[in-house]
């Protein structure tokens, strides 16, 4: 009788091992497929960057001509900011606004996110709204003003803050 205890035993622990192989099997080919999926993901971002921040540019650029500003939009600047993602800052050079920069920032508006467009000056340490990039009309004065007391302003304020971190990258920079 004790022999039959044991070989259950051991069939108890042949069937887990089993099921654990399984289970274990299962869990690698899910991992796999999500590095896999992560790995695409990433191939994607890298070869798309450079259009992402020419169509960027080709919007500010598009911004400052609109409103008479007579300068060219340059090389972008790195952000070594949590708001990279949503952040782009451009160097001016040429017109009033040479050695100033070009922000455009994802500001959120009763109508949803919209691209923001402010010129910030380092030497007046000085931050001016310009426009929303993809708006025109009334559509766009609406936004405007319901939009200028208070985010507007606000990144208008925080602006030379994030600035703070590229200007000081740029100074190592030139420092080495």
């Amino acid at each position: 009788m004790s022999d039959s205890i044991e070989t259950k035993e051991e069939l108890n622990d042949a069937e887990m091992n089993e099921v654990n192989k399984t289970r274990l099997i299962r869990f690698g080919i899910f991992s796999l497929v999500v590095l896999v999926l992560f790995g695409i993901l990433s191939l994607f971002n890298f070869l798309t960057r450079s259009k992402w921040e020419k169509g960027l540019r080709l919007q500010v650029q598009t911004v400052l001509d609109a409103h008479g500003e007579t300068c060219s939009v340059g090389e972008i600047l790195k952000l070594h900011t949590g708001l990279a993602a949503g952040c782009a800052v451009y160097e001016l050079s040429g017109g009033e606004r040479d050695g100033c920069h070009a922000v455009i920032i994802r500001v959120a508006t009763f109508y949803g996110p919209m691209p923001a467009v402010y010129i910030y000056d380092s030497k007046k340490e000085q931050c001016d709204f310009i426009a929303f990039a993809t708006l025109e009309g009334r559509a766009k004065t609406a936004i405007e003003s319901l939009s200028k007391p208070s985010q507007v302003s606000y990144w208008a304020r925080r602006i030379p803050k994030i600035m703070s971190t590229v200007e000081s990258d740029s100074k190592e920079a030139a420092n080495e």
